[in-house]
């Protein structure tokens, strides 16, 4: 099961960091779900940017130790960082 996660945790590192494809600034009036503030204050998005990906990091080194508590725990953070970036950057439905 440890390689298991280990490996899904490999491959959310490389997913994670296609979704910020979908901001490039020439994607700014395209139909979406998104905040203007994604295009208007770059500066914090990218640091909410740079928190998912210091705590994806996080969370697959904990994978890849094999230790099961630092990785749920790790896992909690990520999801955090996560849900934090859609609740500021994320129009609700």
């Amino acid at each position: 099961m440890r390689a298991i996660v280990a490996r899904n945790a490999g491959y959310l590192d490389v997913l994670i960091k296609l979704a910020w494809d979908g901001f490039d600034p020439g994607t700014q009036g395209v139909k979406s779900r998104t905040l203007p503030e994604v295009y208007s204050d770059p500066a914090k998005f990218k640091a909410a940017q740079d928190t998912m990906f210091a705590e994806t990091n996080k969370f697959v080194a904990a994978a890849k130790s094999g230790n099961e508590a630092n990785a749920k725990a790790a896992i909690g953070d990520m999801v955090k960082a996560c849900n934090g970036c859609h609740d500021t950057f994320r129009q609700r439905q």
